[in-house]
């Protein structure tokens, strides 16, 4: 370029130009291709529904019975053999612990000490965890874990602790026989949760407040009762039967009322799990303060009815019972 100004300039002769070099061949003509679209991000996957969280929901759906053929063969085997044991009044009611025949007892007693609660339940080492573990957990909003049964019977307190006893004893015999471990601790979540729920709104159920506490808890005797038949049934096919949650869930609304009179009666607690003739029913409004539990745990709008239960005061009690250790998750408003 220095050497081209300087010409220009008639500074120094313009140099001759280079031979230019040898043109290429044209390229083949290629087909127009588009440059590829991007595709658009895809929105992350819906988490998959606990199994915690699908029983809940599921416990508290409304429709139409499945049709037996089209359930899972363990599922049918385990239907028909509660039916059966139903029918022919052949179902196995678990005892009440001695713990709570004890606490009866005690509690009948106007002079019994703190102390004879403690050394009931110290008597039986396994009911001591599940109350301990009860005590712990966050229905209790305490902030630091006791080991203490002493302690943990002051946070239940006297009244409530025979139904948690007795819930507690139902849960470990479903944990003994091996199967629905989830959905069993559901319903211990469950029954604290109306216990509570209930002992707040108690005017409005129409009962005491203790009593109330005693009719939450024991809202799924019934149900722990079915899921420990499994062991009954596989024992008559010389098998281990797997039902699923779906053959659960039709067992207890096929069985699920029947199985409570007959628990009620053989453990002679008529007055706290069935409602008198006349009263107020009590078993109705508890159903609907469980759905506006689940549909507060899950977001899911399961739908209830508390008739002429302020809003607020619904609302508060929702509050206290929200539960850290519920594995189904806490959605909803």
């Amino acid at each position: 370029m220095l050497q081209w100004l300087l010409s220009l300039l008639g500074i120094q002769p313009r140099p001759t130009p280079a031979t230019p070099p040898a043109r290429k061949a044209p390229e083949p003509t290629r087909a127009f291709r588009p440059p590829p679209e991007e595709k658009p991000a895809e929105a992350p996957a819906e988490p998959a529904s606990s199994p915690a969280r699908t029983f809940l929901v599921s416990l508290c759906a409304e429709g139409e019975a499945p049709d037996l053929q089209d359930m899972a063969a363990d599922d049918r085997v385990f239907l028909a053999g509660v039916l059966k044991r139903v029918r022919e009044n052949q179902l196995v009611i678990p005892l009440l612990p001695q713990a709570a025949m004890e606490i009866s007892r005690l509690l009948a007693n106007p002079n019994s000490h703190m102390d004879e609660f403690v050394r009931v339940l110290e008597a039986d080492p396994s009911l001591s965890v599940e109350v301990l573990r009860i005590a712990n957990s966050a229905f209790y909003g305490f902030s630091g874990p006791t080991q203490s049964v002493h302690n943990a019977v002051r946070r239940i307190g006297l009244n409530q602790i025979r139904g948690l006893i007795i819930v507690a004893h139902l849960h470990g015999k479903v944990l003994q026989g091996g199967g629905f471990q989830v959905e069993a601790s559901v319903l211990v979540d469950l029954s604290l949760a109306l216990a509570q729920l209930g002992q707040e709104l108690a005017s409005w159920l129409g009962v005491e407040p203790d009593a109330a506490y005693t009719r939450g808890v024991l809202s799924h005797v019934e149900h722990f009762v079915i899921m420990g038949a499994v062991s009954d049934v596989s024992r008559d096919h010389q098998r281990r039967i797997a039902p699923t949650q779906a053959g659960l869930l039709e067992a207890f609304r096929r069985c699920g009322p029947s199985v409570r009179e007959l628990t009620a009666k053989a453990w002679g607690l008529d007055a706290v799990m069935l409602d008198a003739p006349g009263g107020p029913p009590v078993r109705t409004a508890l159903g609907q303060l469980e759905r506006a539990v689940v549909s507060r745990w899950t977001g899911e709008a399961v739908g209830f009815d508390v008739g002429t239960l302020p809003a607020e005061r619904l609302a508060a009690g929702l509050r206290r019972v929200q539960s850290s250790a519920m594995g189904a998750g806490q959605g909803g408003p």
